[in-house]
C-alpha cells in the first residue's frame, strides 16, 4: 500500500509507544504530567492521523467529489503533489517517534519499570515539538477540510440550481413539443427534404436570379404567383424557394416561413382549419418561446377537449404572423387543395387577409386553372416552365445515378433531342431510361412527342412492358400501381408491403407472403420510387396518377376486399383505440393497422356492389372494430365516415377510456348533423344520459358549449328537459402502463348521498356554470325551476354561490394593482356579477318558482 507522506508509519510507531507503555502495566494515575501529556498527544495524533488515512487519502469516492475542482485539502495530503508543509512534518515526527520508542524499549531491558525510569524517555524536546506541530498541522488541516466542505456546498448548490434550471427548460421544451404536436400531427418538413434532395444541382437559379422573384423576397406585403403545365417542376421549384428563404433567413428569428404542400391524396386531413393549423404550427415553431396566444388557445381546448374554430385558429395566426417583422408564406399545389365545403376558396380568402393584416408574402404555385387564376390576376405571376438549362441538367443528374454506360455514351444526344422537345415538361428521360442498345435509344429520341400526350406515351410504353413480363411480376405490379394510385394517402413500404400480403379469406397475416421491396419497385419498371428518408412509395410524377386511375376504374372494390380481411383477423375482434399512444402501439407491431383503420370505409362506400356481402358480414359478426372506427370518425368529425356507419346501423355505444360514447364528442365538437343522426338511429335511450368520468352526459356538454341548436335537437328527439344525471364514483387502475378507469359498482350508498342515481339537471348545470344564456333557454323550453339536486340543491341556490364561479384562471394570480390586468380584471367580474344576476332574475321570475 502506498504511504507517500509516512502517514501509516506515524500511526505505526505511535500505536507501539502506546502498546509498549500499556504492557507496563503502570498506575496512569501516578504518570508525571508531562508523559501523560505526551502519551495523550500521541494518541490523539494516532486517531486523526488513522482517521485522514482511512476517510480522506484511501477514500476513493471523498477523491472523486473533487475530480475536476480544487482541494486545498488534497493539496497538502494528495498523492500527485510535491513536497509540503504536512509532508515534512510527518517526516519529522515519525523519526522522533521512533527515537522515543527506542529509548522505551531499551528501558525496559534488565531493569524493573517504574514511572520514574520511564519519565526520562518522554523529555526529549524534539519529540514534543514534533508531536505538537503535527497536532497542529492536523487541526490546520482540520480548517482545509471546512474550507473544501463550504466549496463543495456551493458548488453542489450551482450544480442543483442548474440542474433544476434545466429539468425546469426541459419540462418548458416538452410542454411547448406538447401544444405545438396538438395543433396538427402534420409535418411538412419529410417532403420538403424529399423534393429538395431530387433536385439537380443548378436548377432553378433562373427563379432565384429572376427579377420578379428577387422583387417579391426583398418587398413585404407581396405575392408571387407561379402557374405551369403538369410535369414543369412546379413542386422542386417550390422546395427550391422555401430551401432559399430557409438559408437566407436562418439566423434571423425576426422572420418567419412557413410552407404547405397540398396533395390530392391527403385531402381529407387537408381541410381549411387543418392548413390554417400547419401555418400556425411552422410560425410558432420558428419564435424563440411558444406565444402566449398559442398557449392560450391550447389551454382554452384543452380543458374543454375540443377543438378551436376556423376564426380562433384564424386570429391566433394573425397574431403570431404580427409578432415577426417579416412573414413567408409557401403553398405548392393549390390545384390540388380540395373545393370541397368552399375548402380551397377560404383558404386563399384568409391567405390574402393574412397579407393584408400582417404584410405577409405568398408564394403559390398550381395548374391554370380559372377559378385559381382569377383570384391572383392583382398578383406578379411567373409561369414555371421546365427551362432548357434545368432540362440539361435534370438529365445529366439522371444518366449519372443511372450508373449505365450506354446512356452516358449518348449523354450528349439524349440531352440535345429531349431538351428540343420538352415543352416546359420534365419527364421525357423515362423513354430512354431502359432501353438496351444505341439504337434503340436513338429510335425512341425520334419518336418523342410532346406536350400532354407525351405523358400518355411514356406510361403506356411503361404498362405494356408490364403486362409482357411473366405472370407473378404482372400480377405484383398491378396491385402496387393500384394500390399506390387509389390509396387515400401516401403509402409507406412497409404499408404496402403488408397490403400485398394479405388475400380474400385469412385470418391472420401470412408473414411468408410479404414480399420485398427490390421486388415491389422493380417490377413497376421505372414507375415507382421510395424516399429513404421518409420510406413512403410513389409514383415518379402526378400526371402518372391521372394516367392510371384511368387504368384502374374498379380498383376501390379490390382495396375494400383486402381492408375488410385485415380487419377480420382474430387479434381485432375485441375492437381497438384509434387515438394516442394506443395507435402508435399497433402501429409498431403492424405497419398497415393505421391505414386500414382510418380509410377502410372510404374504399367501402365507393366499392361495387359485389363487395356488398362481404360489408354485410362483416359489420353483422360482432367485432367491435366497426364500432371502433364509428368512435374515431366521430372524434376526427369524418362525416363521411361517421354516417356511412351509422346508416349500417353500427353499434353507437361504444365507449373510448374515459367513457365517452360517440354522442359525447359529437355534442363537443359541436356537430349538430351527427348529433341528429346518432340520437335518430337509437342512441336517445342508452347514450344521451350516459356519464363520462367527469359525470357528464352529452346533454350537459351542450350547456357547457352554449349550444342552442343542438339542446333543440336533444329535446326534438324526445329527451327530457329534466332528465337527471345518474353521478357514479370512479376507480382508477393502472395496466401496462396505462391509467383506466371503471364505476365502483360496490358502493351503495343511502337516497340523497354522493353516490345517488340522483344529479344536475341541464338547468342546474347552466345555473352552476353562469350560463344566463342556456338558464333562459331551458327555462323556456319547460325545464322545471325547482328540480332537487341529491344535495337537496335548486338551480336557484346554485345560482347564488359566489364561491362556484371560477372565472379567475385566465388572469393568474393578482399580485399587483393599478394596471391594465387589474382593470380587465374588474371589468370581466362585473361581467360575471351581471351573467349571475340575469340567472337569478330568470329563476324568480319564472312563474312555477317556489
Amino acid at each position: 500500500m502506498l504511504d507517500p507522506f509516512g502517514i501509516i508509519g506515524v500511526v505505526v510507531v505511535a500505536g507501539q509507544i502506546i502498546s509498549t507503555v500499556a504492557n507496563f502495566g503502570l498506575d496512569w494515575k501516578h504518570a508525571p504530567a508531562d508523559t501523560k501529556s505526551l502519551l495523550v498527544a500521541v494518541g490523539a495524533l494516532k486517531t486523526v492521523l488513522s482517521e485522514t488515512n482511512m476517510n480522506m487519502l484511501l477514500n476513493d469516492d471523498f477523491k472523486d467529489v473533487f475530480h475536476g475542482r480544487h482541494s486545498t485539502l488534497l493539496s497538502q495530503l494528495g498523492d500527485t503533489v510535491p513536497v509540503t508543509d504536512t509532508s515534512m512534518l510527518v517526516s519529522a515526527c515519525k523519526k522522533e517517534l521512533e527515537i522515543l520508542l527506542e529509548d522505551l524499549q531499551k528501558r525496559v531491558q534488565g531493569h524493573r519499570i517504574g514511572w520514574k525510569r520511564m519519565k526520562g524517555a518522554f523529555l526529549a524536546k524534539k519529540t514534543k515539538e514534533a508531536v505538537q506541530n503535527l497536532h497542529r498541522q492536523c487541526q490546520t488541516l482540520n480548517t482545509l477540510m471546512d474550507m473544501d466542505a463550504l466549496a463543495i456546498g456551493v458548488s453542489i448548490h450551482k450544480e442543483v440550481r442548474e440542474a433544476r434550471r434545466e429539468q425546469q427548460g426541459w419540462h418548458a421544451d416538452k410542454e411547448c413539443k406538447a401544444i405545438i404536436d396538438w395543433l396538427t400531427m402534420i409535418d411538412y418538413g419529410p417532403k420538403q427534404s424529399d423534393f429538395i434532395a431530387r433536385r439537380q444541382g443548378g436548377t432553378g437559379q433562373w427563379l432565384l436570379s429572376s427579377m420578379e422573384y428577387r422583387e417579391w423576397s426583398e418587398t413585404a406585403d407581396q405575392t408571387l404567383f407561379c402557374p405551369g403545365i403538369p410535369g414543369a417542376g412546379k413542386t422542386i421549384i417550390t422546395s427550391i424557394v422555401v430551401d432559399d428563404l430557409c438559408t437566407r433567413y436562418r439566423s434571423n428569428e425576426h422572420v418567419g416561413i412557413a410552407y404547405i404542400y397540398c396533395d390530392f391524396q391527403r385531402q381529407q386531413e387537408q381541410k381549411v382549419e387543418e392548413l390554417l393549423m400547419s401555418l400556425l404550427k411552422q410560425l410558432t415553431q420558428g419564435r424563440s418561446s411558444l406565444p402566449e396566444c398559442v398557449k392560450f388557445l391550447h389551454d382554452e381546448h384543452r380543458r374543454k377537449r375540443t377543438r378551436p374554430s376556423f376564426d380562433e385558429v384564424s386570429r391566433t395566426l394573425r397574431h403570431v404572423a404580427d409578432s415577426y417583422s417579416r412573414t413567408f408564406i409557401i403553398v405548392d399545389a393549390l390545384d390540388e387543395c380540395q373545393r370541397n365545403d368552399g375548402c380551397r376558396a377560404r383558404f386563399l380568402t384568409e391567405l390574402f387577409n393574412l397579407q393584408a393584416e400582417c404584410g405577409a408574402n405568398i408564394f403559390a404555385t398550381s395548374r391554370c386553372i380559372p377559378e385559381i387564376t382569377d383570384r391572383f390576376s392583382a398578383s406578379t405571376i411567373l409561369e414555371i416552365r421546365a427551362n432548357d438549362e434545368d432540362v440539361r441538367r435534370y438529365l445529366d443528374g439522371r444518366i449519372l445515378q443511372s450508373g449505365r454506360t450506354l446512356l452516358e455514351k449518348c449523354r450528349e444526344e439524349i440531352r440535345n433531342e429531349i431538351t428540343e422537345v420538352s415543352d416546359g415538361m420534365n419527364l421525357h428521360f423515362e423513354s430512354v431510361s431502359k432501353k438496351r442498345t444505341t439504337r434503340s435509344i436513338k429510335d425512341a429520341l425520334k419518336s418523342l412527342l410532346t406536350g400532354p400526350e407525351a405523358y400518355n406515351h411514356v406510361y403506356k410504353e411503361a404498362w405494356m412492358r408490364i403486362t409482357e413480363s411473366d405472370t407473378e411480376s404482372q400480377d405484383l405490379a398491378k396491385k402496387v400501381l393500384s394500390w399506390i394510385t387509389c390509396a387515400k394517402r401516401q403509402l409507406t413500404t412497409s404499408e404496402i408491403q403488408h397490403a400485398l400480403a394479405i388475400q380474400e379469406g385469412d385470418s391472420e397475416l401470412e408473414e411468408e407472403g410479404i414480399p420485398s421491396v427490390e421486388d415491389v419497385v422493380s417490377v413497376c419498371v421505372g414507375l415507382v420510387e421510395t424516399d429513404e428518408e421518409s420510406s413512403i412509395i410513389r409514383l415518379v410524377h402526378r400526371t402518372a396518377q391521372e394516367y392510371f386511375q384511368r387504368i384502374f376504374p374498379n380498383v376501390e372494390t379490390d382495396i375494400a376486399k383486402v381492408c375488410l380481411t385485415y380487419l377480420s383477423f382474430d387479434n381485432f375482434r375485441n375492437g381497438f383505440c384509434l387515438t394516442g399512444q394506443d395507435i402508435r402501439d399497433q402501429q409498431l407491431l403492424d405497419p398497415f393497422f393505421e391505414y386500414v383503420a382510418q380509410n377502410w370505409v372510404l374504399h367501402a362506400r365507393s366499392a361495387s356492389p359485389d363487395v356488398h356481402p362481404l360489408i354485410s358480414t362483416f359489420l353483422s359478426s360482432g367485432s367491435k372494430v366497426p364500432s371502433s372506427c364509428l368512435l374515431w370518425a366521430v372524434k376526427n368529425q369524418q362525416e363521411l365516415i361517421a354516417e356511412w356507419l351509422l346508416e349500417r346501423r353500427v353499434d353507437t355505444n361504444i365507449r373510448d377510456a374515459d367513457w365517452e360514447t360517440p354522442l359525447h364528442h359529437a355534442v363537443i365538437h359541436g356537430w349538430t348533423r351527427c348529433v341528429q343522426l346518432l340520437l335518430s338511429y337509437e342512441a336517445t335511450q342508452l347514450s344521451n344520459m350516459t356519464t363520462d368520468i367527469n359525470n357528464m352526459t352529452p346533454i350537459h356538454y351542450t350547456v357547457a358549449k352554449a349550444n342552442e341548436e343542438i339542446a333543440q335537437v336533444f329535446l326534438d328527439a324526445g329527451v327530457s328537459v329534466d332528465s337527471l344525471v345518474k353521478r357514479r364514483i370512479w376507480l382508477a387502475t393502472c395496466q401496462d402502463g396505462k391509467l383506466t378507469y371503471a364505476p365502483n359498482s360496490n358502493l351503495h350508498c343511502s337516497q340523497g348521498g354522493f353516490n345517488a342515481p340522483q344529479g344536475l339537471t341541464a338547468l342546474h348545470y347552466a345555473a352552476l356554470t353562469g350560463s344566463a344564456q342556456m338558464t333562459r333557454y331551458f327555462l323556456d323550453h319547460g325545464a322545471n325551476p325547482n328540480a332537487v339536486s341529491e344535495c337537496g340543491e335548486t338551480p336557484l341556490h346554485l345560482a347564488v354561490r359566489q364561491d362556484i364561479y371560477d372565472w379567475k384562471r385566465p388572469f393568474g394570480k393578482r399580485d399587483h394593482h393599478g394596471t391594465d390586468d387589474e382593470e380587465e380584471y374588474s371589468k370581466i367580474m362585473g361581467m360575471i356579477n351581471k351573467h349571475r344576476v340575469d340567472i337569478i332574475d330568470a329563476l324568480l321570475n319564472h312563474p312555477e318558482i317556489d
